[in-house]
């Protein structure tokens, strides 16, 4: 091998060990989020950010395993439990920021005619017309189960009410063949392509999940730039597009 060509493929062999050496940012985030932060993670690698691995649970499982002892850089779930871990302080010394919120809606098959939900009159004809409900046994959908009691039917849809894990419902729902009408977190129906979003719940019966970004205890330089791009009007508009708003 020539000298010249020699020394260019030990500089281009230097330059892939040099990438892949690259620290990977390991992000913890609440499952709603999953959609719209592999949305955020390729617009900050396009803007030449460093490579990120994201990894998905409910908040409270991402609150034990830190709160255990697990290493990660940055970590998104509900505001409670960002308290808690500064608190015990696994947070670097930097505050916190507010990513969005996720909105609950309704979700049915996505072969289906959706149902209507204009306004709450639409919104109620509709959960009476319903073969099923499907929502979860957790505090959102102890939420939706008031939700039917302001609303007057919920001893007439009683029989039909079925009640699961959050990810059951999703299940549920996507593979069902009759009028059922699922609730769950709005990025999460858009997410899935067996779902087909009939709206947003009424404003009267709305709720919404919080989220905060903060970088942790002994994470890299980058996670803080992370954090900072997530709050950027680029990244604001990946997330609103999948559901997460202001």
């Amino acid at each position: 091998m020539r000298p010249i060509a020699c020394l260019t493929a030990m500089l281009a062999a230097l330059l892939s060990s040099a990438a892949c050496a690259q620290p990977v940012l390991k992000v913890l985030a609440d499952e709603p989020l999953h959609f719209g932060m592999q949305a955020v993670v390729a617009g900050w690698k396009e803007a030449g950010g460093s490579a990120v691995s994201i990894q998905v649970a409910p908040s409270p499982a991402l609150h034990k395993r830190l709160l255990s002892g697990e290493s990660a850089d940055v970590v998104i779930v509900q505001p409670d439990f960002v308290e808690s871990l500064k608190k015990a302080s696994k947070l670097a010394n930097s505050d916190a920021v507010r990513v969005g919120r996720a909105g609950f809606g309704l979700a049915m098959p996505a072969s289906t005619t959706p149902a209507e939900v204009n306004d709450v009159q639409s919104f109620r004809t509709s959960l009476l017309a319903a073969d099923k409900l499907v929502f979860n046994d957790r505090s959102s959908g102890n939420h939706f189960a008031k939700v039917l009691e302001h609303l007057g039917i919920a001893e007439t849809v009683q029989g039909r009410v079925v009640r699961l894990s959050p990810s059951g419902v999703f299940q549920r729902v996507g593979e069902a063949t009759t009028n059922e009408i699922g609730v769950g977190t709005i990025p999460q129906i858009v997410a899935d392509s067996r779902l087909r979003l009939v709206g947003p719940l009424p404003s009267e019966f709305q709720s919404y999940i919080v989220y905060e970004a903060a970088a942790l205890a002994g994470s890299q330089p980058s996670a803080r730039d992370l954090i900072q791009y997530l709050i950027s009007p680029a990244a604001k508009k990946l997330l609103a597009a999948r559901g997460i708003t202001e």
